[in-house]
């Protein structure tokens, strides 16, 4: 991929490009478009069920659509039903899911300042909306 900037890169990327763009330019805090968040993200939450043993994102993406009428393509807008299906289809492990999904959008924006580090305090919806407002300004 050219030298570009992000705001001049077209869409949509598929997440190698993504990846890969953002490691050559790490994104400024203010240089994150809606778009490209979302695109982060679900790359982001790809990365962590893809690490999941004994599944694969695509069933639980079906799933997700199936029983809580949640597309992939829809968890960006609608993080609360997403963390809520997590917690439904994982129980108590949902929040190691939702661990790592933070962590790897971590490596794609940076970490959000303001967001308790504790565990026992961790809202994935909640870390997502702090994230876009902190870097959608």
């Amino acid at each position: 991929m050219n030298e570009q900037s992000l705001s001049e890169t077209t869409f949509p990327l598929n997440s190698s490009d993504l990846e890969e763009h953002t490691m050559k330019n790490p994104p400024s805090n203010n240089n994150v478009s809606k778009q490209v968040f979302a695109e982060l993200l679900l790359d982001a939450v790809d990365e962590s069920l893809s690490k999941l043993e004994g599944s694969s994102p695509q069933v639980i993406y079906a799933l997700l659509e199936k029983t809580f009428h949640l597309h992939r393509s829809e968890i960006p807008r609608r993080t609360e039903e997403f963390q809520e299906a997590l917690e439904h289809i994982f129980g108590y492990t949902a929040k190691l899911v939702e661990i790592q999904i933070i962590e790897h959008l971590n490596r794609k924006i940076g970490p959000v300042s303001n967001y308790p580090s504790e565990i026992d305090d961790l809202l994935l919806s909640e870390y997502i909306r702090v994230a876009r407002s902190t870097i959608s300004k």
